[in-house]
């Protein structure tokens, strides 16, 4: 079966998923402004799986000449220091597809010249399929055909923009990637006691070896050094933007006033008589609402005469928070369900108590036992948190941008069973219904 290049997003009814199949995240970390997102949601699930992505390396096939790079000359390389246990591979660029892409089977995916495996995809989405495997298995296979269509689009993505990362690297930033990707080995060793061994067991468990890990990594790090380095100069927000912002979203920058109220309550359905016949009588409720005025009157003498709010709540309050004191949660305005209760424990200094509160239910005293006022962070205090925020936005339209392009001009070939054929081989692998 062959595959031309019109094979792209919009493919129809493709079993990958038609017109939104390859719009997920790109590369790693929300912290970082130079990542596109799609959604809250779609972050932080791939915040939480980025760092254990293997990555498969390109077929070797001859290199193209790339106008960017220097020519190559008769002169031996300079040898490279690498660590003895753990020797790194200098990048290379990709080749590039020209006419038509190869034939795929139902196991492969073909992002113009690299091959994305079923096994590349279920080794980079280990740990969500080892977690869904406790269901049965056809919710497994349901579970599993959603978490293995994110991996496909995110390798996919990573793929198109590895490409591109390798064909522009500088040296400077070679030598930027080396040296974290160093810090970052260390740092792994270090995490597993001092032991490769010890950490080389635990990425085993994770479907991993120690070095796709490192690949994995060194893509990653390409992937958003490139994005840094080829946005961040397109990315700038004037003061005015800044002033528009918080103008248009002051309640970020606002806390509310919130106040915890301490109540006697006197509901007069707390005097109704028991009637185990029927419902009160007209004259029964009229009863209670004088017995419940007549008790609120009696604690607000309590009160007048020095007696501590609490111990006048233990004795006349008919509340659902009597035993706590009559203490109330700290709330904000609009949280209470009596009205005229909020409102007048909002118009309390703390420690003050109100006179006798009557509603339709019944009559409250309610004391301020304590009172948050309310804050709004100045402007001067939060443009560089508004910064950030615009620079992010501006950061995530402009590779979204970007890699749409990049979607446009790919060859992406592949089978219609792909995602069947990789459900299929996760139901083996993680042992499903066994």
């Amino acid at each position: 079966m062959k595959y031309s290049r019109a094979i792209l997003i919009c493919v129809g009814s493709i079993v990958l998923g038609g017109c939104g199949w390859l719009s997920a995240p790109w590369a790693e970390g929300p912290e970082d402004p130079s990542v596109p997102v799609s959604s809250p949601v779609e972050q932080e699930e791939f915040v939480q799986r980025r760092p254990e992505q293997p990555v498969r390396e390109p077929t070797e096939e001859p290199d193209r000449p790339d106008p960017e790079r220097p020519a190559p000359t008769d002169e031996p390389e300079e040898p490279v220091t690498e660590p003895p246990d753990e020797p790194q591979v200098r990048e290379r660029p990709e080749p590039e597809i020209v006419g038509e892409p190869e034939v795929v089977g139902s196991s492969t995916i073909q992002v113009n010249g690299r091959l994305i495996s079923v096994d590349d995809v279920l080794r980079g989405a280990h740990r969500p399929l080892t977690e869904a495997a406790s269901a049965p298995e056809p919710a497994f296979r349901h579970r599993a055909a959603e978490i293995i269509l994110d991996e496909t689009r995110f390798q996919i993505g990573q793929a198109l923009l590895a490409t591109e990362a390798r064909r522009r690297m500088t040296e400077d930033q070679e030598r930027i990637v080396d040296a974290e990707m160093e810090r970052i080995r260390r740092a792994m060793i270090a995490s597993a006691g001092g032991s490769r061994t010890e950490l080389q067991n635990r990425l085993r468990e994770e479907g991993l070896t120690f070095q796709e890990f490192l690949d994995a990594q060194r893509e990653q790090l390409m992937v958003q050094l490139y994005l840094r380095s080829r946005f961040t100069p397109e990315v700038s927000v004037t003061r005015r933007e800044l002033w528009d912002y918080y103008q248009e979203n002051i309640d970020e920058f606002s806390t509310p006033k919130r106040v915890q109220m301490q109540i006697i309550a006197a509901p007069a359905d707390a005097y109704v008589p028991d009637e185990p016949n029927g419902a009160p009588t007209s004259l029964e409720l009229s009863a209670a609402r004088d017995k419940a005025r007549q008790r609120i009157e009696e604690a607000a003498e309590q009160l007048r005469q020095g007696r501590d709010f609490a111990e006048v709540v233990n004795e006349y309050s008919e509340g659902v928070r009597a035993d706590r004191d009559g203490i109330w949660p700290l709330m904000p305005e609009g949280s209470f369900r009596l009205e005229e209760v909020e409102q007048a424990a909002f118009e309390l200094a703390q420690g003050e108590v109100s006179d006798i509160i009557e509603t339709d239910d019944g009559f409250y005293i309610v004391r301020a036992h304590r009172v948050e006022p309310g804050d709004v962070v100045q402007f001067q205090q939060a443009q560089e948190e508004i910064r950030e925020t615009l620079m992010q936005s501006r950061y995530e339209r402009l590779t979204q941008e970007y890699m749409d392009n990049l979607l446009g001009e790919a060859t992406i070939a592949h089978s219609e069973d792909f995602i069947e054929t990789a459900v299929d081989e996760a139901v083996d692998r993680f042992g499903v219904g066994g």
